[in-house]
């Protein structure tokens, strides 16, 4: 039997050579770089996704996905300010947009599917990074109908997931926290729902807190001048008679029943109770839903004295 021996330096060079090759194989993989919880779970689906723009190029890219599912190109090279649209189509001008507006580096924006009118995103959704020249900086695409893995963490280009909200109210990831103004020495526009320091070139207003609980003044009265109601735009709310607030004499005003936030309902508003008399509305209205008395409906060009508002179920019980 032959051994061969390899100097000692030799052998450390072998040593420090292989466990660069480890470090780069193992910091280099998505498998290895980007194990994270995979947010898609139990069949939900993702109704919207906190991002943050980080500025770097695709060098920065770490996730779980199928590489054919994911696309990077070009590098936004850290600038401070770009507008980002992000549609389902590579042509930003096409398909359903999910997200449209000027983007800060490093700050977060959310991007909902209800901006589109959807529950869900689908398969791809694309993300287009642009100068304030209209100049394509950088276009980035992956996968969003959970068919493939995404998590919080994940990073696709500049594009960093921080937060991913799914269809049955679930979230996956930091959520971030909640400002207390009072606490935090007061309302910050552009970041205050992040809780950020200030940054001259990012926030551009500050506005004091009222700390003391001050009440409101109380709304002015609409009648002024001599001037009579012609119009009262409401909204049905729901509530029972305990929700009440108003200035005039208590007997003058009379509120029974308790509408139970009923979904939809058919209300009468007129001049007697009832019904009866001058009618200045009649329909089926929804919750939260605004509607308008129209003194003109009844051939007048204002309002009574007495207006009542009758709520009935559909079938008018």
């Amino acid at each position: 039997m032959i051994k061969h021996y390899l100097p000692k330096p030799f052998l450390a060079a072998i040593r420090i050579a292989f466990l660069a090759a480890f470090l780069f194989t193992a910091f280099t993989s998505n498998s290895l770089w980007a194990q994270a919880e995979d947010c898609c779970t139990d069949g939900n689906k993702i109704a919207a996704m906190t991002i943050t723009y980080t500025g770097e190029d695709c060098s920065a890219t770490s996730h779980n996905q199928n590489p054919d599912k994911v696309t990077c190109n070009g590098d936004p090279a850290g600038k401070q300010t770009v507008h980002i649209i992000v549609n389902n189509k590579q042509n930003p001008d096409e398909g359903n947009l999910f997200f449209e507006g000027d983007v800060q580096l490093g700050t977060p924006f959310t991007v909902e599917a209800a901006t589109a009118g959807k529950d869900e995103f689908k398969a791809e959704t694309w993300f287009h990074i642009f100068d304030d020249q209209w100049n394509l900086l950088q276009e980035v695409r992956f996968h969003t109908s959970c068919s493939q893995p995404i998590a919080a963490g994940n990073q696709f280009g500049s594009i960093h997931i921080d937060n991913v909200v799914l269809t049955n109210g679930d979230q996956c990831g930091e959520t971030p926290p909640e400002c207390n103004p009072c606490d935090d020495g007061g309302l910050i526009a552009d970041d205050e729902a992040f809780c950020g320091p200030f940054d001259p070139e990012i926030i551009t207003e500050v506005e004091a807190p009222d700390c003391d609980n001050t009440p409101p003044p109380p709304p002015a009265d609409c009648c002024a001048d001599g001037n009579k109601i012609a119009q009262l735009t409401m909204t049905y709310t729901g509530e029972d008679c305990s929700a009440t607030s108003h200035s005039q004499d208590p007997d003058k005003v009379s509120c029974d029943g308790d509408p139970l936030y009923a979904t939809t309902v058919h209300i009468v508003a007129s001049e007697k109770k009832g019904g009866d008399g001058k009618v200045w509305f009649e329909g089926d209205v929804n919750l939260g839903e605004q509607f308008t008395l129209d003194a003109s409906n009844a051939n007048e060009s204002r309002l009574k004295s007495n207006t009542w508002v009758d709520i009935y179920s559909p079938s008018g019980q």
